[in-house]
């Protein structure tokens, strides 16, 4: 078998004739090289996640490819010469790409809403008149402000602010029933943006768990959702050959900075 190309130059890596080979589906694309080469090559062949310098000629998905598999065997014994055969997939998909090396971080984000049920009264533009009924001492007509009052404070001498069924005082008459019967709540939802990030090493991790996890933050993309952001707790853990920290920020209107750092 002849050995083709010198791998000790990354420009001089010449494949076997019949190669690149290009596998492109549904699930995916793939192109795949093969050298040959001796056993003290063999540590010049490309590391995993090193980029594909070659031309494929087929438009993919993506647009970088990167080693993802690599598969070496002697011919006749460990003496050599080998055959490698290399398979370059695309870059896994992400939001950001940080560092280099092994202290290459890549980051992606998901944006998450639950739903739930909130009481009328934290409605930003609650109004009493939607769930009280409006009573009277001497009767009359329903003063002006009836429909413009917050809070049970925003009330003239004379009146009172009733729960629909509350019993009406001896002497009071009920001027307006409540605008919206019935409803004592609307939907709303608590918005999460879900960050996971993977590298080989996990000390930076570490220490960005210890340092910022419950406090006041804001998360690299926030799918344009306004407000503030109280980061929770990370999970460290390895997935693969990799490190993964995944954690949630918790949006809100506003956070009281007596209670969470920034």
């Amino acid at each position: 078998m002849k050995i083709v190309g010198e791998l000790r130059k990354a420009h001089a890596l010449v494949p076997q004739p019949g190669y690149p080979k290009v596998t492109a589906t549904e699930e995916g694309f793939s192109v795949q090289v093969r050298y040959v080469c001796s056993p003290a090559e063999l540590r010049y062949l490309p590391r995993i996640g090193e980029a594909y310098t070659g031309e494929t000629g087929i438009r993919h998905e993506g647009d970088k490819l990167v080693l993802s598999e690599l598969r070496a065997e002697p011919k006749a014994d460990a003496a050599g010469p080998w055959t490698a055969d290399l398979t370059y997939t695309p870059e896994p998909l992400c939001d950001e790409v940080t560092g280099s090396g092994r202290s290459l971080v890549r980051k992606t984000y998901e944006l998450h809403t639950e739903d739930q049920d909130v009481p009328l009264a934290q409605h930003p533009r609650y109004r009493m008149c939607w769930d009280h009924v409006l009573a009277a001492r001497n009767g009359g007509a329903v003063p002006a402000w009836w429909s413009s009052a917050t809070s049970a404070a925003d009330c003239a001498e004379g009146y009172q602010w009733l729960r629909p069924g509350d019993a009406v005082p001896e002497g009071w008459t009920v001027l307006a029933a409540e605008t919206k019967p019935g409803v004592t709540a609307f939907r709303s939802g608590v918005v999460r943006v879900s960050l996971a990030k993977t590298c080989l090493t996990r000390k930076a991790f570490d220490e960005e768990a210890r340092r910022q996890d419950y406090t006041i933050g804001r998360p690299g993309k926030t799918f344009g959702v306004a407000g503030r952001w109280l980061r929770g707790g990370s999970t460290i853990r390895r997935n693969g050959r990799l490190w993964e920290l995944t954690v949630d920020y918790i949006n809100a209107k506003a956070i009281d900075t007596d209670l969470y750092d920034e």
